[in-house]
């Protein structure tokens, strides 16, 4: 499995598409490291049940490796899936800037805060 199957098991509102952004990015910042569910959460400020359920879905994609000993996740690189991560964050910048485009363009045409 890959990326694009873990996203298909993923809910699609925009607070887990948010934590899963948060997520992925500082996945790949730590490549080879172990991660708790616990530590991810704290440091993306997320939701702990939220980061837990992404964590095991990219985990049984085979996104991350999962230690049942340690309880931790690991990002090892591979180029696959290097590459439908970078797809997948710049598709969702792109989508966050069109959204704040979009509320902006509101504000000023209905003088809204």
């Amino acid at each position: 499995m890959t990326l694009r199957k873990a996203l298909e098991r993923i809910p699609t509102d925009r607070t887990t598409k948010a934590a899963l952004k948060d997520a992925l990015t500082m996945i790949r910042h730590h490549e080879g490291e172990p991660l708790s569910s616990l530590g991810v959460s704290q440091a993306i400020g997320r939701d702990l049940r939220q980061v837990e359920t992404l964590m095991d879905v990219l985990a049984e994609s085979f996104v991350l490796d999962f230690d049942s000993a340690t309880q931790s996740y690991t990002y090892g690189r591979d180029v696959l899936v290097e590459v439908e991560i970078d797809r997948y964050l710049r598709y969702a910048h792109e989508h966050s800037g069109r959204i704040q485009n979009n509320v902006e363009r509101f504000r000023q045409r209905y003088g809204g805060k």
